[in-house]
């Protein structure tokens, strides 16, 4: 929950891209709602976020936000908090799924 109440997901899904840039997402996998995602979508989000900041990027924001007259509003973003981090270009994500079989194997930390 942010400083103003919950993500309105439904709210923005429609339009999501005057929302958040298409960058920040690997292609072929929109932004939802995140318990929405499956596990390969998860994977591939992660992956690209993580490659992103480690090229020096800013990993994922919002553009815009809705305000309290649901109108889209640019976020207030604390001073910075993006201090170091271009908006750069995006590296190839990776295709969804690729991830060491090892890890497919370990065992989770909670009851399934």
């Amino acid at each position: 929950m942010g400083k103003d109440g919950a993500v309105p997901y439904k709210a923005i899904l429609d339009n999501w891209q005057e929302f958040v840039d298409e960058q920040y997402f690997p292609p072929g996998v929109p932004f939802k709602e995140p318990s929405k995602y499956l596990t390969d979508e998860t994977n591939s989000i992660l992956k690209l976020w993580r490659e992103r900041q480690g090229n020096g990027e800013v990993a994922f924001k919002f553009d815009f936000v809705l305000g309290k007259d649901k109108m889209p509003t640019e976020p207030d973003y604390p001073a910075g908090m993006f201090e170091g981090l271009a908006a750069g270009t995006r590296p190839s994500p990776a295709p969804a799924g690729d991830f060491d079989e090892e890890e497919e194997d370990e065992e989770l930390p909670f009851k399934k």
